[in-house]
């Protein structure tokens, strides 16, 4: 389980300590100008969905589960996570996010009655997303390049944004190295340009499944031979979710 923020052992960390093996500077305090040029990856600029939860110390067993319902999550998914003692529970909601401490309270009574979870000493989290699929990823004449949800790079289905994060930090440092900007749009657009398209056509359906269209959705996937292929193709990108997004930006 991936684990952020000062503690030791958290990704955070984990990259301070390259970047400071490498004589690289850090300031921390200190705004970067707007028109600065380089990778400005400083998050996302609005709010496409919203997470809230708890970390805690506990003593159940390693376990992952993970819940679609409307009553929990609207239109996006809770979760459990544990993992060496270490607990996270959150509800991920796309919709009515103004009563998001109502959907939280609901998530955790629901694993409270059925692992009896004890949230003493948890503390709480949140966080919004930002998705979009953007004409370029360049500002300022080229000059700053954005990476991960500052660009709105982000699963639209899920809200999963860590590896786009990297990815797209590690396509923007390789054209600045190379002495290239102008190839940073053309790179991110041949890495994940086509899982972007996907995940907007696959967050248009789920959207609109229900309670009843979850079921059927888990059924599915429960009936899977290899669970992971499954998910593979439903992520992918292919013809059809192509023109689908065609369709969609169309609409907005």
């Amino acid at each position: 389980m991936v684990r952020r923020g000062v503690e030791s052992g958290s990704l955070d960390q984990g990259l301070k300590r390259q970047v400071l093996a490498h004589d690289i500077e850090l300031r921390f305090g200190t705004a970067l100008p707007e028109a600065a040029s380089g990778i400005r990856a400083t998050g996302p600029r609005g709010s496409y969905a919203i997470v809230v939860g708890y970390v805690f110390r506990t003593t159940l067993p390693d376990a992952l589960v993970g819940v679609l319902s409307d009553r929990l999550a609207p239109k996006g998914y809770a979760y459990l996570v544990t993992a060496g003692g270490r607990a996270t529970l959150a509800c991920c909601i796309f919709a009515d996010c103004a009563n998001y401490r109502g959907y939280l309270d609901r998530t955790v009574s629901f694993f409270q009655a059925r692992t009896g979870i004890d949230l003493a000493g948890a503390q709480r989290f949140g966080g919004t997303g930002n998705v979009r699929l953007p004409a370029t990823a360049r500002r300022n004449g080229g000059g700053t390049l954005l990476a991960g949800e500052a660009a709105g790079f982000q699963d639209a289905l899920w809200g999963f944004g860590l590896r786009y994060a990297m990815v797209s930090g590690h396509l923007a440092a390789r054209a600045l190295l190379e002495r290239d900007p102008g190839s940073y749009d053309r790179r991110w657009r041949a890495r994940f340009g086509g899982l972007m398209r996907a995940s907007l056509v696959n967050r248009y359906f789920f959207a609109r499944l229900g309670d009843r269209g979850y079921d059927a959705f888990l059924r599915h996937l429960g009936a899977a031979e290899d669970a992971r292929e499954w998910l593979r193709r439903h992520y992918a990108p292919s013809v059809w979710k192509d023109l689908w997004y065609l369709l969609l930006r169309r609409a907005d």
